[in-house]
């Protein structure tokens, strides 16, 4: 007890600090499982996508803030981070909660306490907790028939040793039938278990009475007025030892009746598992999100517009990367889409993912890493990191078509889009990339549209000015050495840094003064030589 007692202790005193949480393969599956769930129930009108979510290195994000208290909290959490919300109501709820949570220490205290106290346990399927059709009360007749074949027997050996040889049976039977569907209901138990876990930490959250707290909980208590049962009967047992207690448990088959029972009970009421789950989720993510401002040096609360009938817009100033460390701030003023120019290595792909994982945090967990930002709700497309689908023997090239056109579908939507595309259609020849470049670009910069796009390809400044805005990430060179400031300027970039850096890195001087004399000439005839 005093060692819980002390783990608990050290991990609310942890509050504010960057979690140290070790992720063991299949955590993160069973993490993205409630996520999965509510996309194919289509519960969400926008979740961020597989492939902007693992463009911007979301997971690692996630893991960063995740308190990990317990399984409800991660999962939703998430789920969260998966769903930046395009609702005033639901944005101003989420603030609200959080707001709550940081206004009273001692209530937060006491939830993380709650919290703590019901733990993970990442082999419960919450996911997949008891769906009606699967309701059957065909194994509880029979249990129960064995048991009371049990206790009769039992009082008829009492009464006379000859029917000693009933008695033995069904102790025979019944531990087999215990054993033999222990095994098959394991993963089912520690879900029903786990589910019974949520009902009693969401009715301990109820007596906490917080006037604060209850205007975000209410839907979670009348959810509880169902559960009744649940609070009463509680779980089920999970001990298989050899104590008294146990060996009555084992023929009278108590553990599979309370199972069917609760089973039955939270098939039911799946949905009020599911809310319950839900609300749990929540107060953990808060707190989370909580945690997760104290621990950073700066961050701001975004403003978000919700108004459909507004040209989209962002202003962000001083904007940080959440996991790069000593990062450099940059402000973005964005009424028209951007063409990022820059040389290699410039800070051009990690510009444009920190704006858009702080427009996906801005409207996910009402937080961002800047002094201030404030823009409309956008729904967020990146198109970055893609590889060849050797699975599906898709090449580079086709997987990066169908990237970009599901962006080009989303701006035709009628939303508010944000995208963040870095160089765009590589995997192809220097003319056909420019031509179809320029028209897939030209496509995407709508009115309903803002978008960051980095290139090496100077010629879509040209064809493009009229869609973009010019900005650039600049080099300086002292000596042999490249210097880096990451800052973002005005206009595109007059600096190239491939060739001088064939010199730096030991080519052939002959090599690279040939290479800059080609080039030269290309960029004042316009021709190759």
């Amino acid at each position: 007890m005093l060692k819980k007692m002390k783990a608990m202790k050290n991990v609310i005193n942890q509050f504010g600090e960057i979690p140290k949480i070790k992720y063991k393969p299949g955590d993160m599956e069973a993490i993205k499982s409630y996520h999965g769930y509510r996309v194919k129930n289509s519960l969400d009108p926008f979740v961020v996508d597989d492939i902007t979510w693992n463009d911007l290195n979301m997971d690692d994000v996630f893991k960063r803030i995740n308190m990990g208290l317990s399984t409800s909290g991660e999962q939703y959490l998430y789920h969260q981070l998966r769903q930046p919300t395009v609702s005033e109501d639901d944005f101003n709820s989420r603030k609200g909660l959080i707001d709550a949570i940081e206004q009273d220490t001692d209530l937060r205290i006491k939830l993380h306490k709650i919290l703590y106290k019901l733990g993970k346990n990442n082999k419960a399927k919450l996911a997949e907790v008891f769906e009606p059709g699967s309701r059957s009360a065909s194994k509880l007749v029979l249990y129960m028939i064995l048991s009371l074949g049990f206790v009769f027997s039992a009082v008829a050996t009492i009464i006379s040793l000859n029917n000693i040889l009933a008695l033995a049976f069904f102790a025979i039977v019944n531990s087999v039938v215990r054993e033999v569907m222990r095994k098959k209901i394991y993963t089912d138990i520690e879900t029903v278990n786990y589910s019974v876990s949520m009902v009693f930490a969401a009715n301990k959250i109820r007596k906490l009475s917080s006037h604060k707290l209850d205007h975000h909980t209410n839907e979670m208590y009348k959810e509880l007025s169902q559960l009744g049962v649940i609070l009463r009967v509680g779980g089920v047992s999970v001990t298989s030892g050899s104590d008294v207690g146990d060996l009555f448990s084992n023929w009278l088959l108590l553990d599979l009746i309370t199972y069917e029972i609760i089973k039955n009970k939270i098939g039911t009421h799946y949905h009020s598992i599911f809310k319950i789950h839900e609300s749990l989720g929540k107060i953990e993510a808060a707190l989370a999100v909580s945690s997760y401002r104290k621990s950073v040096p700066e961050h701001s609360i975004p403003r978000i517009v919700f108004e459909s009938n507004k040209t989209p817009y962002l202003q962000g100033e001083a904007l940080i990367h959440p996991l790069v460390k000593t990062c450099v701030s940059n402000n973005l003023m964005m009424n028209k889409s951007h063409l990022v120019t820059g040389s290699n290595a410039s800070g051009k792909s990690t510009f444009l993912k920190t704006a858009a994982i702080n427009a996906i945090m801005g409207q996910a967990i009402c937080t961002v890493l800047a002094k201030t930002y404030d823009a409309t709700a956008f729904r967020i497309y990146s198109s970055m990191a893609l590889s060849d689908n050797l699975l599906s023997g898709e090449s580079y090239y086709i997987s990066e078509i169908k990237s970009l056109k599901r962006i080009v579908e989303a701006t035709r939507s009628g939303h508010a889009i944000m995208c963040v595309i870095d160089e765009v259609l590589r995997g192809t020849n220097t003319v056909e990339r420019i031509a179809a470049s320029s028209e897939i670009l030209k496509a995407i910069a709508d009115e309903n549209t803002l978008c960051l796009v980095a290139t090496h390809d100077v010629e879509l400044c040209r064809l493009l000015e009229e869609q973009y805005e010019m900005v650039h990430f600049q080099e300086d060179f002292s000596g042999d050495t490249m210097i880096f400031d990451y800052k973002m300027k005005t206009g595109e970039a007059k600096s190239r840094n491939a060739i001088k850096l064939l010199r730096i890195l030991g080519f052939d001087e002959q090599i690279s003064n040939a290479a800059n004399e080609r080039a030269m000439n290309y960029l004042s005839q316009g021709v190759w030589k």
